[in-house]
């Protein structure tokens, strides 16, 4: 097998791990009936925590490498989620452990992430985001079978899918230290040589990205945590519910598949308009929505919008970067992303207990509209100076937006 392969079955493991220790943790403390606003907070707390490495991680990656970094990630979410199997019985322990697995996650992805891209360094682009694609679909299957097995070895015993985040994580591990340490990538040069074009265009578009992927994974904090209570209300029943998060999930995982194919999305700005209109058309389904049928639609709109935020915020992301600094640049895209699903989550939660169970979605749309004003923003005063620039550099050069 591949170094690539085993990096995306390490991307697999590492993401069904997290998976089942989040819904095993979750659906505990809610069966002990502790409140939404705790349950959303406790949720927070985790993906705080991813947050919070992510920065660090980033350099670290680029400093002493990426497997070392990957490495030290699934270590800690490893050593979290036996933390929180040895203290079962003893909550404070339990629930502490637990809220490390997020940094043990975005440590994790800091290696993970910019290691793929190394490995594609001087390739042609179709190489590039078919490695994109496949890294996406990995940590996406992880999060499906992660939930699905968890949701069935949680009516065995509660504290099952914690000791299967376990095993998953030891297998990450022990496939991670089998692979042979990368080569480094080379020091930055004093004077570094002229960017392209094309990288100049992707450092610009990334930073819209940013926005995008906060306001993109605030709306997935709300669907995490909170849609259970809305298909209670609506008398979803359970599977349906579960089809539903399946259905939004390959929503998304097809929209990698068309980014894949095609480059008409790359550096235009009408794209990502049609994107943002496809996620507000989503979030206003789901506002009015009174059964399975409309969920599904709504969600599955909403997923068109987060599948291409995440997939053109890795790719700019990448593209956008020098071999030696990747690490920093894919840390950036996984910060914002936890910064939305932490900024959904508690606002969401606080906004279903004042307002009622339709009010989350509703606050979605405002948070979504608002921030593509300040994408707007960002397009007319750094993008399009920038764009200007490259036109000067190429005659007749990029102008996809006309």
């Amino acid at each position: 097998m591949t170094t690539k392969r085993q990096l995306y079955v390490a991307t697999f493991l590492t993401d069904a791990a997290c998976a089942a220790f989040v819904f095993a943790v979750g659906r505990l403390l809610a069966e002990e009936g502790i409140g939404l606003l705790l349950l959303g907070a406790v949720g927070a707390g985790v993906t705080a925590g991813w947050a919070i490495a992510a920065l660090p991680a980033g350099q670290l990656s680029d400093r002493c490498g990426r497997r070392h970094t990957a490495l030290l990630g699934i270590s800690l979410l490893l050593i979290s989620a036996v933390g929180s199997l040895v203290f079962q019985n003893f909550r404070g322990p339990f629930l502490a452990f637990y809220l490390f697995c997020g940094v043990g996650a975005g440590a994790s992805y800091a290696g993970l992430i910019p290691w793929l891209s190394d490995l594609d360094s001087g390739a042609p682009r179709k190489d590039k985001t078919r490695t994109l694609m496949m890294f996406c679909f990995a940590w996406n299957l992880g999060l499906l079978g992660g939930k699905t097995a968890a949701g069935l070895l949680f009516v065995v015993n509660p504290f099952a899918p914690v000791a299967l985040a376990v095993l998953l994580s030891g297998a990450a591990l022990v496939l991670l230290l089998r692979l042979p340490s990368p080569a480094r990538a080379p020091e930055p040069e004093p004077v570094p040589p002229p960017m392209a074009v094309d990288q100049r265009l992707s450092i610009a578009f990334g930073r819209m990205c940013w926005i995008a992927n906060i306001a993109g994974t605030c709306c997935v904090g709300i669907v995490m945590y909170l849609l259970s209570d809305l298909a209670v209300v609506l008398e979803v029943p359970a599977p349906s519910q579960g089809l539903i998060l399946g259905g939004w999930r390959i929503a998304v995982m097809l929209t990698y598949v068309v980014m894949h194919h095609s480059d008409f999305w790359h550096h235009r700005f009408k794209v990502i308009i049609g994107a943002r209109l496809l996620g507000l058309v989503g979030l206003a389904i789901v506002c009015v929505a009174t059964g399975s049928l409309g969920l599904l639609a709504g969600l599955s709109c909403l997923g068109g919008m987060l599948g291409f935020n995440y997939f053109s915020s890795l790719y700019y992301a990448t593209s956008g970067s020098s071999d030696c600094r990747r690490g920093r640049a894919c840390s950036v895209v996984e910060f914002t992303v936890s910064v939305g699903v932490v900024m959904g989550t508690l606002l969401g939660g606080f906004a279903g207990a004042a307002f009622g169970f339709r009010a989350p979605y509703q606050l979605a749309v405002v948070v979504v509209a608002a921030m593509f004003i300040l994408e707007l923003f960002v397009f007319l005063f750094y993008v399009s100076p920038v764009r200007a620039a490259t036109r000067t550099l190429i005659p007749g050069g990029p102008d996809k937006d006309s």
